[in-house]
């Protein structure tokens, strides 16, 4: 047959309908296939139902049909007339079948979009997240339930019947404005914090990741929401728990020192100011006086206020006042606090929390807060350690109060001691009843005192232990300990803070905080040693159980970059192979979209190798070793060749020393500083960087990495090391905003520091210091490191 009439509906445009209905569009295939001829007959063998290998010869013609990179089709036609298929009507046929593979991956990837935006659909009803879309002017266009649900509102539409503005749900309408202010400079944010109302009028806070959708029609604000209420509240406690036992650590520091001050062999007059002034000031309180006890008309005891300490700027109404000589307790309506002192407890609280009497005295002096250690002295009240907070209304923690005790009763036995001379009294008076762990010890190590808080602590009674050898608490890996605390005190020196293991009497281990100090008899020599020992097991395993969550979130951030490169090289290449089939076939603005997932999938490429280097800084780092940096530094102007010449950079590189470090990690440095001393520079300009070595104070190297280049905004000086940190667009200077945090994590593995000095317009230099390699010289800088570093110089300019 060589007639070509029937085939003229294969010319005309449009030849195969745009329809996502397979059915109609295989019988529009068919049809075009047998070209109106009545004798043949035409079919679409799928994927799946082939079952012919396509081929043309006499009256039957199978050709294969190409859908994307899937499994192919086969276009079968057949000629009962067994007439055949000349060469044209075989490539109008060919072309048919190019054309329905087009048309059936259409709907193929129609189908894919459908059950997508379903997907997407779905999701958003169903997620946890509270999702929301809104205009720029603040209309609520749509909410998930989850939103509404987190608003206090049963539905998205009772929402949105109730709310018609977002502005409505902000607690803080601040919190808006900073938020646009932020989306309109970056685009996006995440985890942004604020307090979002609900129906009830209660507040939540929330955690809003967020982003600016910009079209040509309209401009919106689309985002998700997720309830941190729980987690905020948590924070909260923990910074308070974080204070408390940051200030108790304080206060255990003074009483420490205090207790070596009260065991001196100075009258306890003329360490009492220290003393108060000491605690009071590691309290946070603003004012202290010691009051002492004396007897008054009709029997009753008045306090003679001593040695007042008040903070700076803080004002003293009290001073020169007569009251202030002759404190009548119970005239000034005091009496309930006398019956409890007298009973060696301890007075505290706010302002607001005392009846009458007290609470107008406080008011009178500008009080807010109030503790009263009471000074027992022979069992006796003797006087009282009273310290107020005033502008404030802070309370007092029960470990606060117990210091605060502890060294009222310090006080009281070092009067004492004054008053009996005997230095074992005193030791006794200073351990008793105290909540942390206070031992007394021989020079030989047997045990002198031992108060409640050593029984509770290693579940020993002072009958098993006074007298005993101090070994019996330490470990056998541990024995050195005894030496090195015991000597320090026979040579008069204090051990602060000194953490170890201990054993207790079930023979578990603890870990414990000792500070000890000398105790000397009226003749000032040493003759026992006194320690408060602390159980500080729940700080160690939190700061153990710290370590391994940061090792896990190394780990972590680790396989998941690795995980991401798969599916986003599998990206790449199907939008690589899309741009090469179809470019021809696609208009200009198809194709500028297929070159932006591109570029896009490139640059994720990049950040997460870059993210998978940061996360290997700790994980893959090497052990540590003699490294010259002249010899790394050539190395890396040699990788850098290509980029040196093409700026036309000018490298100035002086004779660099050897350190100690990790060679690949410390060559990544180098390499990163000098990339963007090449790179950010002005355009049209020829950099000049040099590269320098001076040894620092404490005899590590200080290595300097100068250019010529835009310089950087001191404003900007943390923020250029944290990383998906940048100063300018990609499209300015290129890069992934990760190169200077990896070198200051790496910087700060080797134990050193990284900073720079900058003048905008002018110039940057980057300084890192390293440890010098083990044996080297003061002014150590092998022969190799200068002629590397010569070599280097000499590279293009």
């Amino acid at each position: 047959m060589t007639a070509t009439e029937p085939w003229a509906a294969l010319e005309a445009p449009h030849r195969l309908p745009r329809t996502d209905d397979l059915d109609d569009l295989l019988k529009t295939a068919r049809r075009l296939a047998t070209g109106g001829t009545p004798t043949r007959t035409a079919r679409v063998e799928l994927p799946g139902e082939v079952s012919t290998t396509p081929a043309a010869t006499g009256a039957r013609c199978s050709l294969p049909v190409e859908i994307g990179d899937g499994p192919h089709a086969v276009l079968v036609v057949e000629d009962a007339a067994d007439e055949g298929f000349d060469d044209l009507e075989v490539e109008r046929l060919r072309d048919l079948a190019d054309r329905l593979g087009l048309a059936l991956e259409r709907v193929r990837l129609r189908a894919g979009l459908v059950a997508a935006e379903r997907r997407a659909a779905d999701a958003w009803s169903a997620s946890a997240e509270g999702a929301f879309r809104t205009a720029a002017d603040g209309r609520i266009l749509a909410v998930n339930p989850a939103f509404a649900r987190l608003a206090g509102y049963d539905s998205p539409e009772a929402l949105l019947s109730e709310v018609k503005s977002v502005r409505e749900l902000y607690a803080l309408p601040e919190d808006r404005t900073h938020l646009l202010e932020r989306l309109q400079r970056d685009g996006s944010v995440t985890d942004w914090e604020l307090r979002l109302c609900r129906r009830d009028g209660s507040q939540v806070w929330v955690a809003l990741t967020s982003r600016l959708v910009v079209d040509q029609e309209a401009t919106t604000l689309e985002g998700v929401l997720v309830d941190v209420t729980e987690r905020k509240q948590a924070e909260a406690e923990l910074r308070l728990a974080l204070e408390e036992t940051a200030r108790r650590e304080t206060m255990l520091d003074a009483l420490s020192r205090n207790a070596e001050l009260l065991l001196g062999t100075a009258g306890w007059e003329e360490v009492a100011p220290q003393v108060m002034a000491s605690i009071a000031e590691a309290a946070g309180a603003s004012r202290v006086a010691l009051f002492i006890n004396h007897e008054g008309e009709g029997g009753r005891r008045v306090g003679a206020r001593h040695f007042p300490w008040v903070a700076p700027g803080v004002a003293d109404p009290l001073a020169g006042k007569p009251v202030m000589a002759r404190l009548d307790y119970e005239a000034v309506g005091l009496g309930g606090w006398v019956e409890m002192l007298d009973e060696d407890r301890c007075v505290s609280g706010l302002t607001t929390d005392f009846g009458a009497g007290p609470r107008a005295f406080m008011e009178a002096l500008d009080v807010h807060s109030l503790a009263i250690a009471p000074v027992m002295v022979e069992g006796q009240w003797w006087g009282a350690l009273v310290f107020d907070v005033v502008g404030e209304a802070r309370p007092w923690s029960q470990a606060e109060v117990d210091v605060l005790h502890t060294t009222a009763r310090m006080l009281g036995t070092r009067v004492e001691r004054d008053r009996v001379q005997s230095a074992r009294a005193r030791l006794a008076a200073i351990v008793r009843s105290s909540s942390d762990a206070i031992v007394t010890r021989e020079l030989d190590g047997t045990v002198a005192t031992w108060n409640a808080g050593a029984e509770q602590m290693y579940g020993y009674a002072a009958a098993e232990m006074i007298g005993a050898h101090v070994s019996r608490l330490i470990p056998q890996d541990h024995a050195r300990d005894l030496d090195r605390v015991m000597g320090a005190a026979a040579e008069g020196q204090t051990v602060t803070g000194y953490e170890t293991e201990r054993l207790r009497a079930d023979g578990t281990r603890l870990h414990a905080s000792i500070t000890a100090a000398p105790v000397r008899d009226d003749a000032g020599r040493i003759v026992a040693v006194a320690s408060i020992e602390r159980d500080v097991t729940a700080e160690v395993e939190a700061r153990a159980e710290m370590a391994r969550s940061n090792a896990e979130l190394e780990q972590f951030a680790y396989v998941a970059s690795h995980d991401l490169q798969e599916p986003l090289r599998m990206v790449t290449s199907f939008v690589q192979l899309l741009q090469r089939r179809y470019a021809h076939d696609l208009d200009e603005t198809a194709n500028s979209y297929i070159g932006f997932a591109v570029d896009g999938a490139t640059r994720m490429q990049r950040l997460i190798n870059d993210l998978l280097a940061f996360s290997r800084v700790s994980t893959r780092a090497q052990p540590s070793q003699a490294v010259d940096l002249g010899v790394l530094m050539g190395q890396v102007t040699t990788d850098l060749g290509r980029l040196i010449a093409e700026a036309g950079a000018s490298m100035d590189v002086a004779a660099l020393p050897r350190v100690l470090g990790d060679p690949a990690q410390l060559r990544q440095v180098l390499q990163n500083l000098l990339t963007n001393a090449i790179k950010f520079r002005e355009p049209d300009t020829a950099p000049v960087v040099t590269v320098s070595a001076a040894r620092e104070p404490d005899g590590s190297w200080r290595i300097s990495v100068a250019d010529d280049g835009i310089g950087i905004d001191p404003a900007h000086a943390e923020r250029v090391f944290m990383i998906f940190k940048r100063l300018h667009s990609r499209d300015e200077y290129p890069g992934t905003g990760l190169g200077l945090a990896i070198s200051k994590k790496i910087v700060e593995r080797h134990g050193g520091r990284l900073w720079f000095d900058s003048v905008p317009d002018v110039g940057t230099t980057f300084h890192l210091t390293l440890p010098p390699a083990r044996g080297e010289a003061e002014d150590a800088v092998t022969a190799q490191a200068a002629s590397t570093a010569q070599a280097a110089s000499g590279g293009p300019r």
